[in-house]
């Protein structure tokens, strides 16, 4: 689990990278400028998928998906309305504190609007993988279910076959005896 943490963190920071050196690019501005907004978008994207990673075990723990989708869903979507937009205004004010830069409403706006976005889309890939599973397992289910109502009804089957079978093939065999020994001795031979 956390070297898969890892691993996402390292391809969400290098996706930040190239969007910062893209945007820098085709606007003409300094590369060496995005340093800083690229470490701190990665900072922050790094914080919200770890407080998101823990909200959802937490909601796996109390509300799972099995149990109570609407209930899960009426608390987990406020949530991480809150998370995201929180966690981006008091870093976005500590970050410009740290480094002597002023915030206006309009860069909290936007700052939010993204860490809403990055948090949608880290909820849509670990909550719809968490979902996947569920109805891979859910499948599995109840595919073994209709294996064993199969292979009870065949032994039911089985059990109710086997008595009537033997009784006709006996009455069978008596009747034969007394008409045609000789088809009765291969009527036995048969059976």
């Amino acid at each position: 689990s956390i070297l898969f943490d890892l691993l996402i963190m390292l391809v969400v920071g290098l996706i930040i990278i190239i969007y910062y050196t893209t945007i820098n690019h085709l606007t003409g501005k300094d590369s060496m400028g995005y340093g800083s907004d690229a470490v701190f978008s990665m900072l922050i994207t790094f914080i919200l998928y770890f407080l998101f990673r823990r909200m959802f075990g937490f909601l796996n723990d109390k509300f799972p998906w099995k149990e109570s989708i609407k209930k899960r869903l009426i608390i987990e979507v406020p949530l991480i309305i809150i998370i995201s937009v929180g966690t981006m205004v008091i870093f976005t004010l500590f970050w410009n504190n740290l480094h002597n830069k002023s915030t206006n409403q309009v860069t909290l706006f936007m700052n939010s609007t993204i860490a809403l976005l990055v948090s949608v889309i880290i909820n849509l890939f670990t909550e719809g993988s968490t979902i996947f599973k569920l109805y891979k397992e859910t499948a599995v289910s109840a595919e073994i279910l209709k294996r064993k109502t199969l292979e009870s009804h065949f032994e039911t089957l089985k059990s109710q076959v086997a008595p009537h079978f033997l009784f006709n093939s006996l009455n069978t065999l008596i009747a034969l005896i007394d008409e045609s020994p000789k088809m009765a001795k291969d009527f036995v031979q048969h059976l």
